[in-house]
């Protein structure tokens, strides 16, 4: 029988696509659909957060807090908007992690694909299996952009390839497309933008010939470019195009990009040793993909590029180390800078080792060896210098920055008294040295299978040793990820009415700040109405990057401007010594309260004078100030203000209003609490003065997670409750 279905083609088709179902089913069953709770923080939030934007308002452009933000990396939480619409957020959540796995695993794809400008179909399918069974597919256990940015680098990189070696009209608005859904998938990619133009150039100038040109380094340069130009009018014009539109949105106030806007605008963007550093970077994801990949698929793309090669070839290897290249020395980059040199992000990097693969089958597949040996060995001796330096560090789970860092472990326990850095470069070039023997003597199809078998073995061990950590670890919540929470995630959710939202008011619950940050990380992440925040006008205690709306409070009348509309819900801590908001208890939980606030929000209460965790410091004068609803009598209200002294002194305080003044002492860690009552109209609140005659020692307050130095303080205020009597000031 003859036909469509049985043609080559259609087979691979079939093929291709079993093993992508095939490996997310098994993905998703074995790990990434067991993960029950968060690991990574704020990142996670904010994909969450984003997808929910999305759903509720049906705008593809990123909000948070109910405010537009400026985010370049939109595309995975515009896949993860019909969970986060449709579903609670902890189904949502466990969606999320299926959906990883099916979208990670599609590299399998343009993997496939990409071999296939260059190898036989057998070839490439061992490629697309490499592409997903590989240590970094461990990041499908978590709520962020990897599983999306992988594979639409590799379609970036496939389309790449082919307007370079077969320019047209067509393939250069796919590719500048292409371009464009790998930057929406992560911000990171922005660097592609330019290596596909010097790609292009370089690919035109490798194959430029020295007698056509005249045989100068000048004269084949400007016939490099000239062919660049002109066979590719449609790019150059969709950049200009491109770039016309960064310009207006940089005058129209948009940051391009995001959060990282940061990484362009602070210090040098090539910092004092980031090329080595570069080098290293390599070297970590060379050594987490077995080694094989990085020496023979870089020394074949160097050879490649050096020697002359068929044109598809060229320009693999040339669009290859430049992809490279670009991603090793922005990771650098970012290290150096801000994330601190002693650990290398491999996650930022790992997108370039199906390229690696590919480079690696082409070398077993090059009839020239000769040069494919003298790069690899020229590799082998990079990798082994990257690696003498790295600081292998460990980590008690897994590193989301470094998943194979859990390799580091092994590597020390085996180094012995040689040190760490000497046996991994010892390693790299016995390697290396067998890699190049192979190559130059060994039959092709026996060492290709063999190289095939133990990099997959590898890489199998490795995801596997990274996927039992995290399913028998717990996560900074304290809780088991891959467990039941034991608790209502969603509690809020569970009380505030359909159709109602809610906002967060945080303040600490704790005197270290991740007690306190993962509570409140907890209340937003897991519950689908609160979608604002709130917070004082110093602004502390957010624990989010995220827009945070503030509180003006009038002093006099104690209404909150710009609230009419706010959501009827606030999730508040009952002893905030800042402010106390109008509204009914709705619920509890954890040491936090559910109220259903009036609108406009008021404070029934406001204090000032104090620390910003409630201290009174010493020689300044702290008060709480009562105030009336609008509209009522003039009445009595009763205030009760809780004292608590320091933990190793007594505390001496002085508490008075117009009519009353008294003292009072209060041992080390102990309480008091005193009543007074005043006389509160609208418009003419009343306030208690709170005085200290004694100051101690205590710890700055948790405003981030290293602690604050020390200061002294006098008393801690709150919580603080004022309760109108309905008696008439006269009276009182």
């Amino acid at each position: 029988m003859t036909g469509p279905l049985r043609s080559p083609r259609f087979a691979a088709a079939a093929g291709l696509f079993l093993l992508w179902c095939a490996a997310a089913a098994f993905l998703a069953v074995w790990f990434s659909g067991r993960i029950r709770d968060w690991s990574v923080m704020t990142d996670e939030m904010q994909y969450a957060k984003l997808a929910l934007a999305v759903a509720e308002t049906g705008s593809p452009l990123p909000s948070l807090h109910d405010t537009s933000v400026s985010l370049a990396n939109q595309l995975y939480p515009l896949l993860l908007a019909p969970l986060y619409g449709s579903l609670s957020s902890p189904d949502a959540f466990r969606g999320a992690h299926v959906l990883n796995a099916v979208v990670m695993t599609s590299a399998a794809l343009p993997g496939y694909l990409l071999a296939r400008q260059l190898l036989p179909r057998a070839w490439s399918y061992a490629v697309a299996v490499l592409t997903v069974v590989m240590p970094w597919m461990v990041l499908t256990g978590f709520v962020m952009s990897e599983a999306v940015a992988y594979p639409a680098f590799l379609w970036a990189a496939l389309a790449f390839h082919r307007t370079i070696v077969e320019p047209s009209p067509r393939r250069d608005l796919v590719a500048v497309v292409a371009l464009a859904v790998a930057i929406l998938a992560r911000t990171q990619f922005s660097a592609l933008a330019l290596v596909l133009p010097l790609a292009i150039l370089g690919h035109e100038l490798g194959g430029a010939s020295p007698s056509a040109t005249g045989g100068g380094a000048r004269q084949r340069l400007a016939a490099g470019a000239r062919a660049a130009v002109g066979r590719h009018r449609t790019l150059w014009a969709l950049y200009a195009v491109g770039a016309l539109l960064a310009v207006a949105l940089l005058l129209a106030g948009y940051r391009l990009f995001g959060a990282y806007e940061t990484t362009v605008e602070e210090g040098s963007v090539l910092p004092w040793g980031t090329w080595w550093s570069a080098v290293e970077h390599v070297a970590v994801v060379g050594i987490g993909c077995g080694v094989v990949p990085l020496v023979l698929g870089g020394g074949w793309m160097l050879a490649s590029v050096v020697c002359p090669s068929r044109p598809e070839r060229r320009a693999f290897a040339t669009l290859s180390l430049l992809l490279l290249a670009a991603l090793a020395v922005e990771t650098a980059s970012f290290d150096l800078r801000f994330g601190g040199k002693d650990i290398v992000r491999d996650r930022y990097l790992f997108y370039v080792v199906p390229l690696l693969v590919v480079g690696a089958a082409a070398a077993l597949t090059e009839r020239r060896r000769g040069p494919t040996a003298v790069g690899a060995g020229a590799i082998t001796g990079l990798l082994a210098a990257g690696s003498l330096g790295l600081a292998f560090p460990t980590f008690p789970g897994i590193s989301v920055d470094s998943p194979v860092s859990i390799l580091n472990e092994t590597l020390i326990d085996q180094s012995g008294s040689l040190g760490t850095g000497t046996f991994v470069a010892l390693l790299v070039l016995l390697l290396g040295a067998v890699l190049v023997l192979g190559l130059l003597v060994a039959p092709r199809l026996p060492l290709a299978v063999t190289l095939f078998a133990a990099v997959l073995v590898f890489s199998a061990l490795m995801l596997r040793s990274e996927v039992d950590r995290i399913l028998d670890g717990t996560g900074l919540s304290g809780r088991p990820l891959a467990g039941p929470p034991g608790e209502a995630l969603d509690w809020v959710d569970t009380v505030v009415p359909d159709g109602e939202g809610a906002a967060v008011v945080s303040f600490p619950l704790s005197t270290a700040w991740g007690v306190s940050a993962i509570q409140w990380w907890d209340v937003e992440f897991w519950n689908n109405t609160v979608t604002r925040a709130y917070g004082a006008p110093d602004g502390n205690f957010t624990y989010t990057p995220f827009p945070l709306r503030t509180l003006e409070i009038d002093r006099t009348t104690g209404l909150i401007e710009g609230t009419a509309d706010a959501p009827a819900y606030l999730v508040v801590v009952p002893g905030d010594p800042r402010f106390g908001l109008a509204g009914v208890a709705h619920a509890s939980s954890s040491g936090l309260r559910v109220i259903a606030a009036e609108r406009p929000y008021r404070a029934v209460w406001s204090s000032r004078g104090l620390s910003t965790d409630g201290w009174t410091r010493p020689g300044i004068p702290a008060s709480v100030r009562a105030h009336a609803p609008l509209g009522a009598p003039a009445a009595v209200s009763r205030i009760r203000i809780r004292l608590r002294a320091p933990e190793e002194a007594e505390a001496r305080y002085r508490i008075s209003t117009a009519l009353a003044d008294r003292s009072g002492v209060i041992s080390p860690a102990g309480t008091a609490e005193e009543t007074v009552l005043v006389c509160v109209a609208p418009g003419s609140p009343a306030d208690v003065a709170i005085r200290t005659s004694t100051s101690a020692l205590v710890p700055g307050p948790p405003l981030f997670p290293d602690p604050e130095p020390h200061r002294r303080v006098g008393v801690l205020v709150g919580p603080v409750v004022v309760e109108r009597t309905g008696r008439a000031c006269d009276a009182a």
